[in-house]
């Protein structure tokens, strides 16, 4: 196929003959650029059986967001120029205008560009717009989403099914009261994330303490597993637990049912206690934990590694303790874990010396795994992380059976009142409605957390996970896909 020029609309009307002509000796579905969004110009080329490829240009933030908005709801690929953009990339479906729009947001707060974060703001519930649907005026973010439009990745959510807790950590940002969630709205929770599109769900138990309600825990997974065989569609189980509460039973019940237990555990047992601390008025009919809080998590993976139970282990790391990383890994490696990951603490900052070192620690840890991890032995679970985790996607059933965005925990002792909810289960039949993105999730967090502080802690927390990528990337080469935690 001859080189085609970049063609305005006008110009492609114009030349309409000669196109068409040019078009009967080309493949079906050969690639003509537009420098428009016109209407016009799309339908002509799709006559022709040729596909428009549309490029748009960085200039002013408004006209620049609405052709990408237009591109995307002619359903067209586009080329973009952007300053957070080194080459063009080009984009085919919803969810790369989400992670265009993410990147831009990201450049905006990055550069305190005033004017892109003011055309942002304006077309933040983009879906709405793409939808022809007008601002929700009873959504104070305008978050909300037409049903036509949903991530490609797996469907996700994440049970808060109390806000107790027998610990009180102190890198946790999670905020701690006593509250549970109904049985009723959990459960309602679980039927719409399997009314929801796809043939594969994940759903996640967390907390405060998700064992502390271990009855509702085991009933949700065995109506889990009855819809999973009622409809087909595949269910991952993944339980977020301290481990303080684990008995033989429950581990043996994780084995049975294929509950991945994410355990937190911390490494050597000093480090662990060092931050992991008992809560000291813990409510009537909660034991309180005994200062060595590592006893209980490292007894937690012997119960789960005994019963032969799917055990990953998650260790934080703390700007603090950045130094002893790979040290706090390969010791709960040496407990037998065969699947672990360091988190490293949001929330707080970490600054360039303290990324540095912990990219330092990630490298010895990819050269001192390579052999393991190639052979299958160990699986360590930031080769395969999708970061930066704080703009992870997933949503949230919280113990007053709204639907949050699972993020805002990152950041949520800050915060006076409660997260900001999309919506209350018992009014969303599905979660197509409420599909985020990275853009959207972001979005959310500079929207609420608006002090300039706050704003510096999630571009920090951003460019940890991006560094930490860079360079696993730099030692062991092309990385394993991205995945979800």
């Amino acid at each position: 196929m001859p080189r085609i020029p970049r063609l305005s609309t006008a110009e492609l009307l114009a030349r309409r003959g000669e196109l068409a002509a040019l078009a009967g000796r080309w493949p079906p579905g050969s690639r003509v650029i537009l420098t428009d969004t016109d209407a016009r110009g799309i339908a002509l080329l799709r006559r022709l059986r040729l596909r428009p490829v549309i490029h748009l240009v960085y200039d002013a933030p408004g006209a620049f967001l609405d052709g990408l908005l237009e591109a995307a709801r002619a359903e067209s690929e586009v080329i973009i120029e952007a300053p957070w953009s080194p080459r063009s990339v080009v984009l085919a479906d919803d969810p790369g205008v989400g992670e265009v729009l993410y990147q831009a947001l990201l450049h905006a707060e990055q550069t305190s560009d005033a004017a892109l974060r003011a055309a942002l703001d304006a077309r933040r519930g983009y879906r709405r717009l793409l939808a022809g649907a007008e601002r929700d005026p009873d959504d104070p973010l305008d978050l909300r989403w037409d049903l036509t439009h949903s991530p490609t990745e797996t469907r996700r959510l994440t049970f808060l099914v109390t806000r107790n807790c027998q610990l009180r950590c102190r890198y946790c940002m999670v905020k701690l009261w006593d509250e549970d969630a109904a049985d009723a709205d959990q459960l309602a929770g679980l039927d719409a994330l399997f009314a929801a599109r796809g043939d594969s769900v994940r759903m996640q138990f967390y907390g405060g303490e998700p064992l502390l309600r271990p009855a509702l825990v085991q009933k949700m997974v065995r109506r889990g597993r009855a819809l999973e065989a009622s409809t087909g569609k595949r269910l991952s189980i993944v339980l977020i637990t301290n481990g303080v509460a684990m008995t033989r039973e429950m581990a043996r019940f994780c084995a049975e049912q294929d509950v991945e237990a994410l355990l937190s555990l911390d490494g050597p047992a000093d480090l662990h206690d060092a931050r992991r601390l008992p809560h000291t008025r813990p409510l009537a009919g909660i034991s309180r934990v005994p200062a060595d809080t590592s006893s209980a998590a490292r007894r937690a993976l012997g119960l789960l590694l005994e019963a032969k139970a799917r055990a990953h282990v998650i260790v934080t790391i703390t700007p603090r303790d950045v130094e002893r990383a790979a040290e706090a890994l390969l010791a709960v490696k040496a407990l037998g874990a065969q699947t672990a990951q360091i988190c490293y603490a949001m929330g707080v900052e970490w600054g360039p010396e303290a990324t540095e070192r912990l990219c330092d620690q990630f490298e010895v840890l990819a050269r001192r795994l390579a052999d393991d991890v190639s052979a299958g032995r160990f699986c360590w679970v930031n080769l395969h992380r999708r970061e930066p985790i704080l703009i992870d996607t997933a949503l949230q059933l919280e113990t007053d059976g709204r639907v949050c965005f699972m993020n805002e925990c990152m950041f949520e002792k800050y915060k006076a009142d409660r997260n900001y909810g999309v919506g209350h289960i018992s009014d969303l039949p599905d979660l197509h409605s409420i599909g985020s993105t990275r853009f959207h999730n972001y979005a959310m967090l500079t929207a609420i957390y608006r002090r300039d502080d706050f704003r510096r802690i999630m571009i920090d927390n951003i460019r940890v996970g991006e560094a930490l990528r860079a360079r696993l990337g730099d030692v062991v080469g092309a990385l394993p896909t991205a995945g979800e935690t």
